[in-house]
């Protein structure tokens, strides 16, 4: 995969490390039968590079996988997170040029409800959100 910005030498190494790193994806998902055909994947988000690389790695995966699935990424954000509009800029620039679908969404949560949110009480509230 050619990646703007970089050399071809960068290009072949990250091409060698995504091999890699999909052995160990691809194992998990036959294992754990993690992936079936029409499969519709959510992946949050966060703007790091662990959630970043994994999205990434199941685009990548997507192109050989036998079975036919769907990809959205998804980035959540309290009322407390949504000052800060150059992160969300960068993030989407992103997505946008992985060709990724996307969406952004703000949850509102009780004051008494304590934080940081783990991903078992993010994930149920983000249940009561239809996207």
């Amino acid at each position: 995969m050619n990646r703007p910005g970089y050399d071809n030498k960068t290009n072949e190494l990250c091409d060698r490390l995504a091999f890699y790193l999909l052995k160990k994806v691809n194992k998990a998902i036959r294992d754990y039968q993690l992936i079936e055909e029409g499969d519709h994947i959510a992946v949050a988000v966060s703007g790091g590079k662990d959630s970043l690389s994994l999205l990434r790695l199941l685009q990548v995966r997507q192109r050989s996988a036998k079975e036919r699935y769907d990809l959205v990424a998804l980035h959540v954000r309290d009322e407390n997170q949504r000052g800060d509009g150059d992160d969300q800029a960068s993030l989407e620039a992103w997505l946008r040029q992985a060709g990724v679908e996307y969406h952004f969404l703000e949850m509102d949560i009780n004051e008494d409800e304590p934080r940081p949110l783990n991903c078992f009480r993010c994930a149920w509230h983000l249940s009561l959100i239809h996207i």
